[in-house]
């Protein structure tokens, strides 16, 4: 029998291919503005941990305060392309909401975590242990009508609310989440250069791998005296190395 969740609750953020670090887009005011949306970081994936989520909001200051605060099923929506229709890029299961804003868990293993375009670190509302995040081609367009307004966030079951509405959208969120399951990056080990024993030999996409891989060790190698290192290469940011000055604290996008 399928899983029965209590309470289920959509989330609309900002829009984005992998939610690991690249930037979002979207018609909340700050991203309007050309300020990071906090969202961007909403399914990063960290080995032993759990991910953890930003929801906007009107008004930071005040972070969503359901009745229940544990056991929740996010289904996280968001406007294709930061503009169009709006789709379902994935879900939280088993959700906690927090007490408010934490910096997210990265700044107590990494102290020099990249901070928002403002100076500030990234925060967090909800976290989970379980998340799926769906494939950009695969994401499917939902309807919520006018019924989300100006919030971010609309519970449909689980919240002491039980309008016709609420229950009909409660059981669309059950769906999505019967029809996707969660998974995790998978790791690969890198292929074994091949020979071209003296005949006429280009590259193979796994020799241009490797040329890339020992590229990047030799710049950390130049910058680790003066700069902490963050590798960014799987955000697809625009750039492979974060490197942050040991001392004054400026950061190189190389």
């Amino acid at each position: 029998m399928p899983e029965e969740y209590k309470r289920i609750a959509f989330v609309k953020t900002g829009w984005s291919d992998l939610y690991d670090g690249e930037e979002v887009k979207g018609k909340f005011a700050n991203l309007q503005r050309g300020h990071q949306g906090h969202e961007k970081f909403n399914f990063r994936w960290r080995p032993g941990g759990t991910y953890c989520a930003t929801i906007p909001a009107i008004g930071k200051s005040h972070s969503p305060k359901p009745v229940h605060k544990d056991d929740w099923l996010l289904i996280f929506i968001s406007a294709d392309e930061g503009t169009g229709p709006l789709k379902v890029v994935g879900w939280y299961k088993n959700a906690r909401f927090e007490d408010g804003w934490i910096p997210r868990p990265e700044y107590k293993s990494t102290p020099h975590f990249e901070k928002d375009d403002r100076g500030m670190q990234y925060e967090y509302c909800v976290s989970a242990t379980r998340a799926h995040l769906i494939p950009v081609g695969e994401r499917p367009r939902i309807s919520i009508g006018d019924h989300m307004k100006r919030s971010p966030i609309l519970y449909v079951r689980g919240n002491n609310k039980l309008e016709p509405w609420r229950k009909r959208l409660a059981k669309v969120g059950q769906g999505l989440a019967e029809r996707f399951e969660s998974s995790k990056p998978a790791k690969t080990e890198a292929p074994a250069i091949q020979r071209s024993n003296g005949r006429p030999w280009y590259a193979t996409k796994e020799h241009k791998d490797a040329v890339d891989r020992a590229a990047i060790k030799y710049v950390m190698r130049q910058l680790k005296t003066k700069y902490y290192i963050q590798d960014r290469q799987r955000d697809r940011c625009g750039y492979d190395l974060l490197a942050i000055d040991k001392v004054s604290s400026i950061q190189l996008h190389v």
